[in-house]
């Protein structure tokens, strides 16, 4: 089957994945031909596209349009405007999917101690009112924020996303990992006075914790 509309910025023709380049052929000419005393003596611009026939049956279809329309002026365009903004619309749609629960997308809250064996986890941002002992797990496609003590296996970025980021009020996990990056804590327990906020993320293909401190006014 082929389909031909009109639109702006020309005409477009789309050739369904069943239609064989022969039958394409036929079906362009006779629609051509049908509509040449509506196309006489005019500048068109055409954008031919299928997702199985080559490049080269392509050209060859070019040339039969152009055998047909032989009193226009032609100009085979490689993707039309109308096209391109469908085209920017997915691929927009596309990054915000990967970025879903990064910066603005939902959070899941768990009030609670998490414990040994217990794993929490959410499709967005997962923030922790509590501690998360060791033996226990966090993960999150988005960023992980533990208003506690952080002693488990703490995973953000889940879905691939480099740019997450793990903040806690003690950061002493066995393990964190951020996307595909992991660092793991020292053999020896840390022991600390006090807390002290602290942020991993990823820089230079690793994992780097630094204190957090909001910037005084």
């Amino acid at each position: 089957m082929v389909t031909i509309k009109g639109s702006k910025e020309g005409i477009n023709v789309v050739i369904s994945e069943e239609t064989s380049a022969e039958t394409a052929k036929e079906e362009l000419v006779k629609k051509f031909e049908e509509a040449k005393a509506f196309f006489k003596d005019e500048k068109i611009n055409i954008h031919l596209s299928s997702e199985t026939l080559s490049e080269f049956e392509l050209f060859l279809l070019q040339g039969a349009i152009e055998e047909v329309l032989s009193g226009n002026e032609i100009t085979f365009i490689e993707k039309p405007a109308v096209d391109k903004a469908k085209a920017e619309a997915e691929e927009k749609a596309k990054k915000e999917a990967e970025l879903y629960g990064i910066d603005e997308g939902m959070t899941r809250f768990y009030q609670g101690t998490v414990r040994a064996g217990q794993l929490v986890d959410a499709k967005g941002n997962l923030v922790v009112i509590g501690d998360a002992n060791p033996g226990s797990e966090l993960v999150a496609g988005g960023n992980i924020i533990i208003m506690g003590a952080a002693k488990g296996l703490v995973h953000a970025g889940a879905n691939g996303n480099r740019g997450a980021v793990v903040v806690a009020l003690n950061l002493l996990p066995t393990q964190i990992r951020i996307a595909d990056i992991i660092a793991r804590s020292p053999d020896d327990e840390v022991v600390r006075s006090q807390w002290i906020p602290e942020i991993a993320y990823i820089k230079d293909e690793a994992v780097y914790i630094e204190q957090y401190l909001t910037k005084k006014s």
